[in-house]
């Protein structure tokens, strides 16, 4: 995401809205994945849990970026019918 400010604002939401389809699809798939059911599974269990917390905490600054971006998108917008001068 360093790449960001060299991409107008549109493009940087396009970018920011395919990686979130990108870390859900991945949250998804580490779901499918049978659970370790044994002390001998225990490390496998602390690699997935640890991607599965960076990938929600991930998906979560996304959302919040996009609505954030979508925001400040929209109030710059010059022809909403609804927008009135000051």
């Amino acid at each position: 995401m360093f790449f960001l400010h060299t991409l107008s604002p549109q493009e940087a939401l396009t970018v920011l809205e395919e990686r979130l389809e990108l870390v859900v699809r991945s949250l998804e798939l580490m779901r499918q994945q049978p659970a370790a059911e044994s002390i001998r599974d225990i490390r496998q269990w602390m690699i997935d849990d640890h991607l599965r917390t960076l990938l929600a905490a991930e998906r979560e600054w996304l959302t919040h970026t996009i609505a954030h971006l979508q925001s400040l998108l929209l109030d710059q917008d010059p022809i909403r019918p609804y927008a009135t001068a000051k």
